[in-house]
């Protein structure tokens, strides 16, 4: 995407942090104003700011440095192997809109509840679990991942799923 907005006359850039993470959101002002982007941005309770083309955009601080594994994660996949099932992660945070509705719109419908009778399945909050969730790079949230008991990463989805894509992951890892 970027490669096709470099060059481009007129795009410009508003910055936003979300939590730790920050932004950049590239729009064309003839299509939408950038006091629209902010306000809507600031209607959901977070913090925007037009970046001059001067000004460019800070690098991002690191934190940490990325852990190589998590005890969470490495407990999960030894349990996996151990009873040889396999593992379904929802990485989900508590503040998360999108992840309630994974929840109510997916992960409650009976249909995929007695599919996930057939693995272990464990929902990670991000902010409980960060290392968990830098093992996996989990950038946004609702993120899943189905791995097979031997730890292969079979499917992975970002987002509010259908129950016909949860259940077709599912049905990968029965393979």
């Amino acid at each position: 995407m970027q490669d096709a907005l470099d060059g481009l006359p007129g795009i410009l850039e508003i910055e936003t942090k979300l939590e730790r993470d920050l932004f950049i959101i590239e729009y064309d002002p003839q299509l939408v104003q950038p006091a629209e982007i902010i306000e809507e941005i600031d209607a959901l309770g977070f913090e925007a700011k037009q970046v001059s083309e001067e000004e460019g955009t800070a690098e991002p601080e690191v934190a940490e440095e990325i852990e190589e594994s998590s005890p969470l994660i490495d407990g999960l996949l030894e349990q996996a192997k151990r009873e040889n099932k396999p593992l379904v992660l929802e990485f989900s945070g508590k503040w998360c809109g999108a992840c309630r509705r994974l929840e109510q719109e997916t992960l409650e419908d009976p249909k995929v509840e007695e599919a996930l009778q057939k693995v272990i399945f464990r929902q990670i909050l991000v902010e409980d679990y960060p290392a968990a969730a830098r093992q996996f790079k989990i950038r946004a949230i609702p993120q899943l991942r189905f791995i097979t008991p031997g730890g292969q990463v079979v499917a992975e989805d970002k987002g509010v799923i259908s129950v016909e894509t949860m259940l077709g992951h599912l049905r990968k890892l029965s393979k």
